[in-house]
């Protein structure tokens, strides 16, 4: 499902914030990333997301090989790829439905479809009742949950999350999570780069680690 094979990535004066790095996650796997301040998560998530290009080497990611993406099949990529950003980047002019609403809208559903997958998502995360309100009305966590909602709603293959607990206080970070584990239980790919070991260590899910740019050790639960 996702495949990093020997992946550098090169900025001007050789600097390589990635090197050599490989590592496979299996389809359903529920994977951290870790790593100090400029150890390369941000460059790593980068590549994973589709947002920049290996220096050489292969990504693969839901059977799609990074380095040949053309522009033209970037959208179906996008649908088969969640993202979720730890400053969360929801439209303050759009209600929390419409926000979650949206990878739909832009693919072109139907409104009844896009009405009826949306008050699902809702239910889902808890957050029915905040179906009208704005982002600036809601907390850290409910605005997480809409974020996670939106890059979930049209059921991606794969999610993946810049630190999204970054922002949250630990009863909050936990609720966070149990959203994660319920879509990863329904066979959903998880993978999420944090700095915060107290969180996966309570996890108790497979790490992979980064240290200047390299792949350090690994664990699992």
């Amino acid at each position: 499902m996702i495949s990093f094979s020997h992946v550098y990535k090169t900025f001007r004066g050789e600097v390589h914030a990635l090197r050599d790095v490989s590592f496979t996650i299996p389809k359903g796997d529920f994977v951290f990333l870790t790593g100090h301040s400029g150890a390369g998560k941000t460059t790593l998530f980068n590549l994973l997301a589709g947002f920049d290009r290996a220096t050489s080497g292969h990504v693969m990611v839901a059977n799609y090989n990074l380095a040949d993406l053309r522009d033209d099949m970037v959208p179906y990529f996008r649908r088969k790829v969640g993202v979720v950003f730890q400053d969360f980047k929801l439209l303050n002019n759009r209600t929390v439905q419409e926000n979650i609403a949206l990878p739909l809208e832009i693919a072109g559903a139907s409104s009844i479809m896009i009405h009826e997958k949306s008050n699902q998502m809702l239910s889902s995360l808890g957050i029915a009742d905040k179906a009208n309100n704005y982002p600036d009305e809601l907390s850290g966590g409910e605005k997480q949950r809409v974020a996670i909602g939106r890059a979930l709603i049209a059921q991606p293959d794969v999610i993946i999350a810049d630190e999204p607990t970054g922002n949250l206080d630990p009863h909050l970070s936990r609720e966070v999570m149990n959203v994660f584990l319920k879509f990863n239980a329904l066979g959903t790919t998880v993978f999420i780069a944090t700095h915060d070991q107290n969180l996966v260590k309570d996890m108790q899910k497979r790490v992979v680690r980064l240290s200047k740019g390299e792949l350090a050790d690994e664990a699992s639960a």
